[in-house]
This record gives C-alpha cells, structure tokens and sequence, in this order.
C-alpha cells in the first residue's frame, strides 16, 4: 500500500497527463481543422487569381493585338539582302505610303539603282510573305536560289503584287502591304504560291475564309504583307 501522500501526488499527476494529452488532442483537431480550412481558401485564391489573370491577358491580348502587327508591319526586316523573315528585331521605322485608292501600301528599305520595272518588263524577284489576320505567319518566301519570274502587266500575279512593283529600281527592297481585294483570288492560280501543297492549302483555307471578319466588320483575311527584292528587269 502507497502511503497516503505518495497516493495523493500520483494521481495528480495523472490527472496532468490526461490534461495534457487531452489538450494536445484538442490541439492536433485545431490544426488539422486549421489547415483544411486554409486549404480551401488558398484554392479559392488560387483560383480566382488564375481567372483574373486570364481576364487581364485575354484583354491585353486583344487591345494589344493592333499594336503588336503595327510595330511589326512598320519595323525593318532582320535580313540586310534577301526576303527572309526571320525575327524581326530592329527597331528601325518603315513608312508605308498609299498608292492608288484601294489600299495597298508600299514601303522601301532599300532604294535600288539599276533599272526600272516598268509595264511589260520581264522580272525576276526573291520575296516572302506574310498573313496580316494570322499575326504575321509566314505561308511562304523564295529566297537564296530561288527566283520568281514574271511579266508585269500579264496577270500571272497577284495585282498587288504587279502593282506595287512598279517604279521599283533593280536592286531594291521593298514591303507591300496588299489588301485581300488586290491579293489572291478564289479559283485563280496567281503568283506568288508556297511550293509546298500543305502550306498553299492552309494559305487558301485561311485567305478565303468568308466567315472570319475583325471587329469592324472589315475584310482582312486576305491581307497579306509581302517583301520583295528585285534582282532583274528585262525589257
């Protein structure tokens, strides 16, 4: 038998350790509860985070969308030479003057100095091309060893194309932007084509899109942006 006291004192200190682990009990419940209940607002946060930042790009993206093609549109080429689209990197302007009234736009990075092309000049070119309503893809170019030949004025090209050339001196380089009415034309097989079946396919699927339409109504579909060096002009 414990001696009354010793009796005593052990059940004090029973009664602590079941005070204790009680609390400790109690306490594991709060933090679990705790952690559960910030969990879920960390994944409402998260959430409504993710949502509005969706919301931010998507308007950035849209508002921002003309602004991007402008600067791309106005910027200088990365290749010195030949049409090769490449980056286009440098910060250097282009200004883009109206010929005619139908909206095409030419522009030259580099004024030549040989002859002229004129109506019924035969003439050889390197070019590159782009679509203006797919943020500057690229659906083909002809550069290095490869040339396009052609008489101005035979209607083998799109009339952009025929057009903008004009009063362009052998050894220059020049951008046009050619709006969908002077570009390509359902049911015409007009230069300049991609070689590649695949990528003249997806070039008409998207050029004669009659469905796609930007916000003001306007046909861009067809418009293309083209680059062009004049390596010959024969009479």
């Amino acid at each position: 038998m414990l001696p009354q006291g010793k009796k005593a004192r052990l059940q004090q200190w029973r009664q602590r350790n079941r005070s204790r682990s009680m609390f400790k009990v109690a306490l594991v419940v709060l933090i679990v509860w705790a952690t559960s209940i910030c969990a879920q607002e960390v994944r409402t946060i998260t959430s409504y985070l993710s949502f509005s930042c969706a919301q931010i790009f998507t308007r950035r993206h849209v508002l921002g969308a003309s602004g991007v093609l402008a600067s791309w549109i106005f910027a200088a080429p990365a290749f010195p030479a030949n049409p090769d689209p490449g980056p286009l990197t440098s910060s250097t302007s282009l200004k883009l003057n109206p010929v005619g009234s139908r909206g095409l736009r030419i522009g030259d990075f580099r004024e030549g100095k040989g002859a002229v092309a004129q109506d019924g000049n035969t003439v050889r070119i390197q070019w590159s091309g782009r679509l203006f309503s797919k943020q500057g893809w690229t659906y083909g170019r002809c550069s290095e060893d490869c040339e396009l030949r052609f008489k101005i004025g035979d209607g083998s090209t799109i009339e952009g194309l025929d057009e903008g050339i004009r009063g362009m001196q052998e050894g220059g380089l020049r951008r046009l932007m050619i709006p969908s009415a002077m570009a390509y034309q359902e049911g015409k097989e007009l230069q300049p084509l991609p070689e590649d079946e695949g990528m003249k396919r997806r070039l008409y699927n998207t050029v004669f899109n009659t469905v796609r339409r930007d916000v003001n109504g306007e046909d861009t579909v067809g418009t293309i942006v083209l680059d062009i060096s004049l390596k010959r002009v024969r009479s």
